[in-house]
């Protein structure tokens, strides 16, 4: 509202009826303010302006306001997203790196849902015999439980060992490590470290012959993780080598890539071939880019072991990380070279990946190539 005066003098203004939320300077005859939600209601207003000039000079101007809804979209519901990242040891250039290390272990819930817990199957990683150690019963004489190394911001971690590997107790140690959250929030990180041992070497001195106490995430890759959420939703997710000497990754989410599969000669069963040169046959999601892993390992034990399987080895020598692209049936034939570089070595694992647009990686089957 703008006024003058005759005299120069100074005019004050006073205004009646407005919305909820507005008022009116006194000085300015400015109106202004956030009118309530719910002004709509009581519309039109009659609204009265008195202007004056403090020496009995005034003037009234009137006029109605009308205010109309304005209809306002609600936000978009927010679709649950759990989601979790298991690190073992990522980037980390020593072949014979150990899971004993402090922060050896990296869980972040990178979703949008509490992480409830979190249950680790090594049974299912590439080099098969391995076991949690706890209590220095089951690999070499050297053992380590459960410890957290940081929580961040998650209120309580507790740990449980499951799958003895003998089927009663922790005496050849476990293969399973089940951890239970209060308050593992998005965006927060746990490191934590254990000692992983190949149960061939049971009872051996430490690191174990030819460092094979030494575990590394690389002999850990094909793990499964298994992860519970706030929103009830449980998901689960296999390991693989990072590209690193000794470090894999686990990712879970909601995509589900095709799981890829390896045969040789159209087996999947162990294989000793005779000659380095050989052709596997990897299936997969049509035209879709693969990473194939092949891990060198080799049987490094005193005397004749303990309790080893046929083609079982327990410590990784070399690795070799590959990129195929199936053609449009979902296939490649693809030729390797394996290698043997010690009578007690040339056992050639072999597994691979389907990663989705989402990172999110489905693991194959572990064929094993003995040279």
């Amino acid at each position: 509202v703008t006024a003058s005066d005759a005299d120069g003098d100074s005019l004050s203004y006073v205004a009646t009826g407005l919305p909820s939320g507005v008022s009116i300077g006194s000085s300015s005859g400015v109106m202004s303010g956030t009118l309530a939600a719910d002004a709509s209601v009581s519309s039109p207003y009659a609204v009265t302006v008195t202007v004056s000039d403090g020496v009995g000079g005034s003037g009234t101007a009137s006029f109605s306001w009308t205010v109309s809804p304005i209809d306002v979209e609600p936000p978009p519901p927010v679709t649950p997203d759990p989601a979790a990242v298991l690190s073992i040891q990522a980037g980390i250039s020593n072949i014979n790196a150990s899971t004993f290390t402090a922060g050896s272990f990296v869980l972040t819930n990178n979703g949008t849902e509490t992480l409830s817990g979190v249950d680790i199957d090594i049974s299912t990683s590439i080099l098969r015999d391995l076991v949690f150690d706890p209590n220095a019963t089951a690999g070499d004489t050297r053992g380590k439980g459960f410890v957290l190394d940081s929580k961040g911001g998650v209120a309580s971690v507790v740990s449980a060992f499951t799958r003895p590997l003998n089927g009663v107790n922790g005496a050849d140690g476990y293969q399973g490590l089940v951890l239970t959250f209060t308050g593992f929030d998005p965006g927060e990180t746990i490191t934590f470290s254990i000692d992983v041992d190949p149960s061939s070497i049971k009872g051996t001195a430490p690191p174990g012959p030819n460092d094979s106490g030494s575990v590394s995430g690389l002999e850990l890759s094909g793990l499964t993780l298994h992860a519970s959420f706030g929103d009830g939703s449980v998901l689960s997710g296999r390991s693989f080598g990072d590209g690193s000497a000794a470090g894999s990754v686990a990712r879970i989410g909601t995509s589900s890539p095709g799981v890829p599969d390896i045969s040789f000669n159209g087996g999947r069963d162990p294989v000793t071939v005779t000659g380095a040169a050989q052709t596997i046959t990897v299936e997969g999601p049509a035209g879709a880019t693969v990473k194939l892993l092949r891990l060198e390992a080799g049987l490094f034990i005193e005397g004749g072991g303990y309790n080893v399987d046929p083609y079982e080895a327990n410590s990784a020598i070399a690795y070799q990380l590959l990129t195929v692209t199936l053609d449009s049936s979902g296939r490649a034939n693809v030729p390797l070279t394996l290698t043997k570089q010690s009578n007690i070595a040339g056992y050639n694992y072999l597994m691979a990946q389907v990663v989705d647009p989402e990172g999110i990686g489905a693991v194959s089957n572990i064929q094993i190539l003995l040279l």
